[in-house]
């Protein structure tokens, strides 16, 4: 491929075109310094892959390469330390190499504006399932976030260890969690701060306003 031959020029890199390639790279001991991932080509489960192998390696550098800019967030998502798409000119596309290779990253307007969309429609989509939280289940949230056992929620909350457990149980099947870990993680993701009730607030079936 011309364009990718343009972009490495100088550079030793290993080209992660498909899946083959891809596993090479998996397997390679020591890996190459710089790689180049085609995230049109490899699934999300090597996407994973690809992200555990770089993490456990120094002084390597991943630039993921996309033929939309909506692949911006698999891209960070990989671990990549760069992103370039396939339809920049060469020389657009190496300048966004260069900067990866310095330590930079340097995104094309396309890629800022998909990422922007993209989180701000992720943070409506949190927000408008937070807000189906009762006021209790909410709490119950919280208080799980802090670190707090069922046993302590219950005690803390004034109820029984069942019906603790039915909070947390139906703030997961709302938010769409199957574990607490995942149940977690989206109360730090919304802020747990705005799940904490003010004094007055008991109703159980009382949606939690944002």
């Amino acid at each position: 491929m011309d364009w990718v031959k343009k972009l490495a020029r100088g550079y030793t890199l290993q080209w992660c075109r498909d899946h083959r390639a891809l596993r090479l790279f998996l397997q390679a001991a020591p890996p190459p310094k710089l790689v180049l991932a085609n995230l049109s080509n490899i699934t999300d489960s090597e996407v994973s892959l690809l992200r555990d192998r770089v993490a456990g390696e120094e002084g390597v550098t991943l630039v993921a390469v996309g033929s939309a800019p909506q692949q911006c967030s698999l891209a960070l998502r990989a671990g990549a330390d760069g992103f370039i798409l396939t339809c920049e000119p060469a020389e657009s596309a190496r300048g966004r190499l260069q900067a990866a290779v310095r330590g930079e990253m340097v995104l094309c307007a396309e890629a800022v504006a998909a990422l922007q969309t993209q989180f701000e429609t992720y943070r409506i989509r949190t927000n408008a399932i937070a807000e189906t939280l009762s006021r209790r289940e909410g709490e119950a949230l919280a208080l799980l976030c802090r670190g707090a056992p069922l046993r302590t929620i219950a005690q803390q909350m004034g109820v029984t260890y069942n019906t603790a457990v039915t909070y947390i149980r139906r703030a997961s099947e709302k938010v769409g969690a199957s574990s607490r870990i995942e149940l977690t993680r989206f109360g730090f993701q919304i802020g747990i701060e705005r799940l904490r009730p003010s004094a007055s607030d008991s109703d159980d079936d009382t949606p939690h306003a944002g």
